[in-house]
């Protein structure tokens, strides 16, 4: 082992040391908004990802298991958690043993997994983890899941990215150097946020006065292991794009997704880098090819929108049910869309036969689709995966 493998091991015992210190219990089973209906909802605008009841799914990091806990509810599949943190492994294997032996959790430092013995997957979740781990930790994630991911499989990584997070470092910094890091939990977490008071009160600075804020509001797990973590590292969609391409793996969207509807994958990175104030984000990348046009055959749409009439100039309005604003209409192929799925949920199938059976039929098919990916990034349609 070189002296550079001996300094990363180091490190990364370190943070499986803070886990283990805390783990990482979220009050609930893991994330709905991160079920594969979603995930492969937003796929399906970009490429041809079909969703089946078998799905095979790899949480890295998975900590106490409850987002496995959760898609092993919804899938029927093979399922696999890795993490470095023995106490939080334990966690996991007992939270998910009603799964039985389709769920396996390893104990794993990521260098020493065996990716051919672990095999590949349709839906690979990278949670809380890529901005916890040093560059070279990163790289190896991205070959975990370059060998890792099924073609038409998803990918989901969150991560922390802008200035603001930088500076984040810096305040943590400040904050560690006043922490006696050998004290319980619960001292080193009383005194980290005695020194994040310190700063509220003597702070000036917008930027401070969020990160200050940010801190304070994090529940015990989350402010431990943010504020005393060896790491927290921030990236942008374009640089996990350029990393993961050379694997066909591309940028599709961010989970709350930014005016990107681009073809190209690193347009839509670079434009959603742009359009984020920075933050805590979930980009969703998927393993297809860019270059063949998305049908939308695996999909099926809601929205809350209802026609509640006709404008001054005769365009048509509609009303979002959940929080009662109004939006207009223009294009008369859309409005007949969407009175279809006033009555629920539709599979693009069915909504292609209703515009169809329009007088322009079809001919408008073009800027429908275009009106519905505009309507899912206000957050008045959602795309699902029909399974």
């Amino acid at each position: 082992m070189t002296e550079t493998d001996a300094g990363l091991r180091a490190v990364m015992a370190k943070i499986a040391d803070g886990y283990d210190l805390v783990p990482y219990k979220p009050k609930d089973k893991g994330s709905p908004g991160l079920d594969p209906a979603l995930l492969y909802g937003i796929a399906g605008l970009y490429g041809e990802f079909p969703l089946r009841r078998d799905i095979e799914v790899l949480d890295l990091g998975c900590g106490t298991g409850g987002q496995l806990q959760r898609v092993g509810g919804l899938t029927t599949g093979r399922l696999a958690g890795i993490d470095i943190s023995p106490v939080s492994c334990e966690e996991a294997a007992r939270k998910c043993a009603a799964l039985g032996a389709r769920c396996t959790i390893q104990c794993k430092d990521l260098f020493d997994l065996d990716l051919a013995g672990l095999g590949q997957f349709d839906l690979i979740y990278v949670l809380g983890v890529y901005f916890v781990v040093p560059p070279p930790v990163q790289a190896r994630l991205i070959e975990v899941v370059s060998t890792c991911l099924k073609p038409g499989g998803v990918l989901v990584i969150s991560y922390y990215t802008g200035e603001v997070w930088r500076q984040f470092d810096a305040m943590r910094r400040a904050v560690q150097a006043v922490v006696d890091r050998s004290a319980p939990a619960a001292a080193q977490i009383k005194t980290a946020r005695d020194c994040v008071q310190a700063m509220a009160a003597d702070g000036k600075s917008a930027i401070l006065a969020r990160l200050v804020e940010h801190s304070r509001k994090g529940g015990e797990t989350t402010f431990f292991h943010e504020m005393m973590g060896e790491v927290l590292a921030q990236t942008k969609a374009a640089e996990l794009e350029a990393a993961l391409a050379p694997a066909g793996i591309h940028f599709l969207n961010l989970l709350q997704p930014g005016p990107v509807p681009s073809t190209d994958p690193m347009a839509r990175a670079a434009a959603a880098d742009r359009v984020s104030m920075g933050g805590y984000l979930y980009g969703v990348f998927g393993k297809y090819d860019p270059s063949r046009p998305a049908e939308w055959t695996t999909l099926f749409w809601i929205t809350n929108l209802r026609r509640a009439g006709v404008s001054n100039v005769g365009i048509a309005v509609f009303q979002d049910a959940a929080t009662g604003g109004r939006v207009e209409v223009a294009n008369s192929t859309t409005a007949v869309a969407l009175d279809l799925l006033a009555r629920g949920p539709r599979p693009w199938s069915e909504i292609l036969n209703a515009m169809a059976a329009t007088p322009a039929g079809l001919a408008y098919l073009t800027s429908v689709k275009r009106d519905f990916i505009s309507f899912w990034h206000q957050g008045l349609l959602t795309p699902l995966a029909q399974i």
